[in-house]
């Protein structure tokens, strides 16, 4: 069966649509339209007013129905909750914590968080090592390494923790940042609040 681009049988009505034959006449605005007016015609005529009704009556019953019955569960689950309360957080702990999935999980997260981690401190370091970039100094353990903005504007950073590594990665490592260690990140506030002592409060 060949398809046509056919006009809109309703009149003012401009729309074209690909017509096969014997099947459509109307294009999908008005075809909407020609539906809701049909079903207007049969809700309105006298031997199906009644009909609906019934249906109304039998979906409302249904409704109260099982309404009761999930109004009797909640009640049934929270004697049952108040008796054996302490078994159930036991089964339910035991279910999420006990399992082999959860711990791949974790070992997952925890793998990636030091990898990431060891990843962004090398890239900001010195010489692209996980290092302290203050003069002089040795620090290379990552427990005690940390990022510092070298503007001071880290209050503007939205992310904190992993999260922010992981962004940082993904971002391309951009530029502002220096690994320090945490002696030495606390040295630095030291030094600007002594610039700024004159100016506002320590």
């Amino acid at each position: 069966m060949k398809s046509k681009v056919r006009k809109c049988v309703v009149r003012g009505c401009k729309n074209r649509f690909i017509r096969f034959p014997g099947i459509k006449k109307y294009c999908e605005k008005c075809a909407k339209r020609e539906q809701l007016k049909r079903q207007s015609k049969w809700c309105n005529k006298p031997e199906n007013i009644n009909r609906i009704r019934e249906q109304k009556r039998l979906c409302q019953r249904r409704r109260r129905k099982n309404f009761k019955i999930a109004k009797k569960i909640r009640q049934d689950w929270k004697k049952h909750y108040k008796k054996n309360r302490a078994k159930i957080i036991k089964t339910k702990r035991k279910r999420y914590w006990g399992t082999s999935i959860r711990k791949r999980q974790l070992a997952y997260q925890y793998k990636r968080s030091a990898m990431a981690k060891q990843m962004v401190m090398a890239h900001y370091g010195k010489q692209g090592k996980p290092m302290c970039c203050w003069k002089n100094c040795r620090v290379a353990d990552l427990d005690c390494l940390s990022l510092d903005h070298i503007n001071d504007d880290g209050h503007e950073e939205k992310y904190r923790g992993v999260v922010f590594f992981i962004k940082l990665i993904k971002r391309g490592y951009p530029k502002g940042l220096q690994t320090l260690c945490w002696n030495h990140q606390w040295k630095k506030e030291i030094f600007r609040r002594k610039k700024n002592r004159g100016k506002t409060w320590i």
